[in-house]
């Protein structure tokens, strides 16, 4: 696999240390917002990541926002829904919505680390440029919630990048600091 990303950040890891189970300040975040869909978390995810993204040199000035696309059958997002929030707030537009799905997404969480962009492909996803999404030539921050394998956020990129974005940047709320599935 080759990097996609032309820069690549994760605001903090989402566990303190390998044993205790306790998580960090944005590893709380993640966790309440995701599995609990507390609206004051996923709000002071959005407040977080605004912030970073018009501190960070190149990050501030990209053109576009995007989330990794959730499956079309999804009906709560942690990534879409902080990315609509950011978008507002920095005022670059979000294409998430570019995103197609021509086959069938499975999950890719209880996937293998080897099975992941077979998952991916088997989503047939990819981006189509609209005059509502357009990406050409253009420097998109592609956000997800988990780094964890990687494999995601780079196959998205990948994709970005297929439909003539220049430039991707990916930004993730929290590293995973146990990588269990990446055996």
């Amino acid at each position: 696999m080759s990097d996609c990303l032309s820069l690549s950040v994760a605001i903090d890891s989402n566990l303190t240390d390998n044993t205790s189970g306790q998580y960090t300040r944005m590893g709380a975040l993640e966790h309440n917002g995701k599995h609990n869909r507390d609206q004051n978390a996923i709000n002071q995810l959005a407040d977080t990541v605004s912030k970073v993204v018009q501190y960070l040199p190149y990050y501030k000035d990209a053109d576009l926002i995007c989330s990794v696309p959730a499956r079309p059958d999804k009906d709560f997002d942690l990534p879409n829904s902080v990315t609509s929030l950011v978008s507002g707030k920095v005022g670059k537009q979000d294409v998430t919505g570019g995103f197609v799905f021509n086959g069938q997404k499975s999950s890719v969480k209880t996937s293998t680390f080897n099975e992941k962009w077979d998952v991916w492909e088997g989503a047939q996803v990819l981006f189509q440029n609209s005059p509502a999404f357009n990406v050409n030539d253009k420097t998109v921050i592609l956000i997800d919630d988990k780094y964890q394998s990687g494999i995601t956020i780079q196959y998205i990129a990948m994709k970005l990048q297929q439909a003539g974005a220049h430039e991707v940047y990916g930004l993730s709320f929290v590293k995973t600091l146990r990588d269990t599935d990446n055996v």
